[in-house]
């Protein structure tokens, strides 16, 4: 017999599936029930209602980025300046460079007007639960003299709201392509943008929080949907 966490795991991955076909908004419990094949008194056992179910499916999603970042990070003796660029450069990583048919069809069903809530919901969530890692990375750096920030709480809320914007924003230049190659140029410039207002935020030294790895996006859309003269002509690699 499964256990409780087996049999509530399966009716998060088709819920997930069956928002992804047909968005949070139009799917409804009932379809949910059919696509988990359980009863709904089975449903209303784990979850007692959808919104419940959303908010466990986006916590699943953040959560399993976040135990990579905190597995990158758990070294002894290691700096917040490192330990930042780390965060970021995991987490990044995370979601450019697995399956890129799957990320791609992630972004597409994301995107999409049926899934406002769940795309909300996902960047609430992300918020909430990174909040106090970072915060705890600010605060060190602070003790270190690499941040002057005197709010090392409402700091991190505030680049995990930002970053999720920025996010969004990336999420649709990628779609964008190749229709429109001066995405690749936004793009660059959104991600340029996103390290310079961290560094802002936090009162650290220009230049220490990394660039974005431009390579992992370039790898991500592939040659098919940027050639060269799309990368070089709008201001390089």
């Amino acid at each position: 017999m499964r256990g409780y966490d087996e049999r509530r795991a399966e009716i998060l991955d088709s819920a997930q599936k069956l928002f992804f076909l047909k968005g949070y908004e139009t799917a409804s419990v009932n379809e949910i029930i059919e696509a988990a094949g359980i009863s709904k008194g089975t449903f209303y056992h784990y979850f007692e209602s959808k919104d419940e179910l959303l908010e466990s499916i986006a916590e699943r999603l953040v959560r399993g980025v976040l135990t990579k970042v905190r597995e990158a990070i758990a070294v002894e003796d290691m700096d917040a300046v490192t330990k930042l660029n780390i965060f970021i450069e995991v987490a990044i990583r995370e979601k450019v460079t697995t399956n890129r048919e799957l990320v791609m069809m992630f972004l597409r069903t994301m995107m999409n007007d049926e899934n406002v809530r769940l795309r909300e919901k996902i960047a609430k969530v992300g918020v909430e639960s990174c909040k106090r890692d970072l915060s705890a990375i600010i605060s060190q750096g602070v003790a270190e003299g690499a941040f002057t920030t005197g709010y090392a709480d409402e700091a991190a809320e505030m680049i995990l709201g930002i970053s999720a914007h920025t996010r969004e924003a990336v999420a649709r230049l990628i779609l964008g392509l190749p229709r429109r190659r001066e995405n690749w140029r936004l793009l660059k410039r959104r991600l340029g943008l996103f390290i310079e207002v961290v560094e802002r935020i936090l009162g650290a030294r220009k230049g220490s929080v990394s660039p974005i790895d431009m390579e992992m996006y370039e790898q991500f859309i592939g040659a098919g949907e940027l050639d060269d003269a799309a990368l070089g002509g709008v201001g390089g690699r």
